[in-house]
Protein backbone atom coordinates (compact mmCIF):
# COMPACT_ATOMS: atom_id res chain seq x y z
CA UNK A 1 0.00 0.00 0.00
CA UNK A 2 1.93 3.25 -0.99
CA UNK A 3 1.94 5.62 1.35
CA UNK A 4 0.02 9.07 0.91
CA UNK A 5 2.40 12.57 0.60
CA UNK A 6 1.98 14.39 3.69
CA UNK A 7 -0.10 17.72 3.45
CA UNK A 8 1.71 20.94 4.58
CA UNK A 9 -0.38 23.98 5.29
CA UNK A 10 0.55 27.38 6.03
CA UNK A 11 0.62 28.44 9.43
CA UNK A 12 1.74 31.56 11.43
CA UNK A 13 3.03 29.89 14.45
CA UNK A 14 4.50 31.64 18.16
CA UNK A 15 8.24 31.01 19.37
CA UNK A 16 8.31 29.47 22.68
CA UNK A 17 11.95 29.56 23.10
CA UNK A 18 14.72 26.61 23.70
CA UNK A 19 14.27 24.08 26.05
CA UNK A 20 16.57 20.87 27.13
CA UNK A 21 15.91 17.24 27.55
CA UNK A 22 18.43 14.41 27.70
CA UNK A 23 21.13 17.40 27.03
CA UNK A 24 19.67 18.22 23.77
CA UNK A 25 18.31 21.24 22.93
CA UNK A 26 15.59 21.88 20.79
CA UNK A 27 13.30 25.18 20.10
CA UNK A 28 9.69 25.00 21.01
CA UNK A 29 6.49 26.92 18.75
CA UNK A 30 2.90 26.80 19.08
CA UNK A 31 1.16 26.64 15.78
CA UNK A 32 -1.95 28.93 15.82
CA UNK A 33 -5.23 27.44 14.79
CA UNK A 34 -8.08 29.10 12.78
CA UNK A 35 -9.66 30.90 15.63
CA UNK A 36 -6.23 32.32 17.00
CA UNK A 37 -5.69 29.20 20.13
CA UNK A 38 -2.49 28.37 20.38
CA UNK A 39 -2.11 24.27 19.32
CA UNK A 40 0.13 22.01 21.74
CA UNK A 41 4.25 22.99 21.63
CA UNK A 42 6.12 20.98 19.65
CA UNK A 43 9.77 20.54 19.62
CA UNK A 44 11.78 21.13 16.54
CA UNK A 45 15.94 20.35 16.50
CA UNK A 46 17.78 23.63 17.57
CA UNK A 47 19.70 25.57 15.30
CA UNK A 48 21.68 28.68 16.13
CA UNK A 49 19.59 30.42 13.45
CA UNK A 50 15.81 28.98 14.78
CA UNK A 51 16.19 30.82 17.91
CA UNK A 52 13.38 34.11 17.51
CA UNK A 53 11.93 36.84 19.77
CA UNK A 54 10.38 34.20 22.42
CA UNK A 55 6.58 35.41 22.39
CA UNK A 56 6.58 36.53 18.64
CA UNK A 57 3.83 35.34 16.16
CA UNK A 58 6.34 34.29 12.64
CA UNK A 59 5.05 33.25 9.42
CA UNK A 60 6.73 31.48 6.41
CA UNK A 61 6.61 27.72 7.55
CA UNK A 62 4.33 24.85 6.67
CA UNK A 63 3.05 22.14 8.51
CA UNK A 64 1.95 18.43 8.28
CA UNK A 65 0.86 16.40 11.34
CA UNK A 66 4.28 14.97 12.33
CA UNK A 67 6.76 17.42 10.34
CA UNK A 68 7.41 21.46 9.22
CA UNK A 69 8.93 22.98 5.91
CA UNK A 70 10.53 26.68 6.07
CA UNK A 71 11.14 26.54 9.96
CA UNK A 72 14.24 28.71 9.20
CA UNK A 73 13.35 31.36 6.68
CA UNK A 74 10.29 32.80 8.41
CA UNK A 75 9.04 36.55 8.90
CA UNK A 76 7.85 38.23 12.44
CA UNK A 77 4.31 39.64 12.35
CA UNK A 78 3.26 40.53 15.73
CA UNK A 79 3.64 39.67 19.38
CA UNK A 80 1.44 36.81 21.50
CA UNK A 81 -1.43 38.58 23.47
CA UNK A 82 -0.48 36.10 26.59
CA UNK A 83 2.39 38.31 28.83
CA UNK A 84 2.16 35.55 31.67
CA UNK A 85 2.62 32.70 28.51
CA UNK A 86 5.42 34.96 27.35
CA UNK A 87 7.00 35.42 30.76
CA UNK A 88 6.90 31.45 31.24
CA UNK A 89 8.41 30.63 28.41
CA UNK A 90 11.75 33.13 28.64
CA UNK A 91 12.09 31.48 32.20
CA UNK A 92 12.09 27.92 30.68
CA UNK A 93 14.08 29.75 27.77
CA UNK A 94 16.94 30.95 30.39
CA UNK A 95 16.90 27.84 32.64
CA UNK A 96 17.38 25.80 29.26
CA UNK A 97 20.66 28.00 28.27
CA UNK A 98 22.27 28.13 31.09
CA UNK A 99 21.84 24.16 31.73
CA UNK A 100 23.68 24.20 28.19
CA UNK A 101 26.68 26.28 29.46
CA UNK A 102 26.82 24.16 32.50
CA UNK A 103 26.85 20.98 30.48
CA UNK A 104 29.65 22.48 28.39
CA UNK A 105 31.76 23.73 30.88
CA UNK A 106 31.63 20.18 32.64
CA UNK A 107 32.67 18.80 29.14
CA UNK A 108 35.45 21.25 28.97
CA UNK A 109 36.69 20.46 32.63
CA UNK A 110 36.80 16.37 31.96
CA UNK A 111 38.78 17.31 28.98
CA UNK A 112 41.03 19.60 30.91
CA UNK A 113 41.74 16.98 33.49
CA UNK A 114 42.84 14.07 30.78
CA UNK A 115 44.89 16.70 29.20
CA UNK A 116 46.35 17.06 32.52
CA UNK A 117 46.75 13.61 33.10
CA UNK A 118 48.41 13.24 29.76
CA UNK A 119 50.60 15.79 30.21
CA UNK A 120 51.72 14.96 34.10
CA UNK A 121 55.27 12.86 33.00
CA UNK A 122 55.86 16.33 30.75
CA UNK A 123 55.20 18.74 33.77
CA UNK A 124 58.07 16.41 36.08
CA UNK A 125 60.38 17.05 33.68
CA UNK A 126 60.02 20.67 33.34
CA UNK A 127 59.61 21.00 37.22
CA UNK A 128 62.84 18.62 37.50
CA UNK A 129 65.03 21.37 35.23
CA UNK A 130 63.67 24.49 37.03
CA UNK A 131 64.83 23.03 40.49
CA UNK A 132 68.07 22.41 38.99
CA UNK A 133 68.28 26.04 37.16
CA UNK A 134 68.61 24.31 33.00
CA UNK A 135 67.39 27.00 31.96
CA UNK A 136 68.37 25.76 28.54
CA UNK A 137 66.65 22.75 28.65
CA UNK A 138 63.42 24.37 29.92
CA UNK A 139 63.45 26.34 26.78
CA UNK A 140 64.17 23.11 25.03
CA UNK A 141 61.73 21.43 26.79
CA UNK A 142 58.85 24.45 25.87
CA UNK A 143 59.81 24.33 21.96
CA UNK A 144 59.42 20.62 21.73
CA UNK A 145 56.38 20.42 23.25
CA UNK A 146 54.89 23.50 21.22
CA UNK A 147 56.70 22.04 17.82
CA UNK A 148 55.24 18.99 18.77
CA UNK A 149 51.54 20.58 19.24
CA UNK A 150 52.13 22.64 15.72
CA UNK A 151 52.81 19.27 13.35
CA UNK A 152 50.17 16.64 12.06
CA UNK A 153 49.12 13.76 14.32
CA UNK A 154 51.36 11.14 12.92
CA UNK A 155 50.59 7.28 11.95
CA UNK A 156 52.43 4.86 13.97
CA UNK A 157 52.67 1.56 12.05
CA UNK A 158 52.50 -1.83 14.02
CA UNK A 159 54.08 -4.60 13.41
CA UNK A 160 52.01 -7.89 13.60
Amino acid sequence: MPSKEEQFLDRDFVYCGVVISDKKMSVSIAVIREGGQLETEAFYPYKKNRERSIGGIYRGAAFSETKVRGLDNVAFVGTHSDKEATIKWRARNDAAKTKERSLKLEKDAKKINELDEQLKPIRKLYSTYRKQNDYAGLEALEAAVLRSLRTPIRQIEVEE
